[in-house]
């Protein structure tokens, strides 16, 4: 009888740290879904604000100042300058871009950061260098590789954009 005590305890304890391991597992996880649904959030609200400065400035005039650009990107850059740094920390010449490219992709984010245009040319090497990283497999749900993208697609399209107004006059 004493070895049949001796296994149920076992089981007993087993099944304890099984619930235990099952319920740190979840909330890690719901911690993670919290952490996800913020940087979400943040993001929504940076770019409607950013947005709401675009239509505001749009209304006015068809030709922006380098000011007006910065005020623009402004509630972006700020949401978005942590995020993309954390990534592009974390990303290592190689895979899936090169260590030129990622060079390449901080000028960029740097430029950007100080309210620098880009070329129509750089603008879309941004866009397509950000758009091969964001693709990649560890970086397409990072919010930081989504930020990026959106952050390259908003100065091609003004770039582009700026460049086909300045055509037309």
């Amino acid at each position: 009888m004493e070895l049949n005590n001796v296994l149920a305890w076992i089981n007993l304890g087993l099944l304890v740290a099984g619930f235990i391991t099952l319920w740190i597992s979840f909330g890690r996880k719901i911690g993670l879904l919290q952490s996800d649904l913020a940087n979400g959030l943040k993001s929504i609200s940076a770019l409607m604000n950013s947005y709401g400065l675009f239509l505001g400035v749009l209304s006015t005039k068809k030709v922006f100042t380098a000011a007006e650009i910065q005020e623009i990107q402004k509630p972006y850059l700020e949401y978005a300058q942590g995020a993309i740094q954390q990534l592009l920390g974390r990303i290592g010449g190689g895979n899936p871009i090169t260590a030129s490219e990622l060079e390449k992709i901080k000028t960029y984010v740097a430029r950007a950061q100080r309210g620098e245009l880009l070329t129509r040319e750089e603008a879309q090497e941004f866009y397509n260098l950000s758009k091969k990283l964001g693709s990649e497999e560890p970086y397409k749900t990072d919010i930081g590789a989504i930020i990026l993208v959106g952050l390259a697609a908003f100065i091609l399209g003004f770039v582009v954009g700026s460049s086909n107004e300045a055509a037309s006059k």
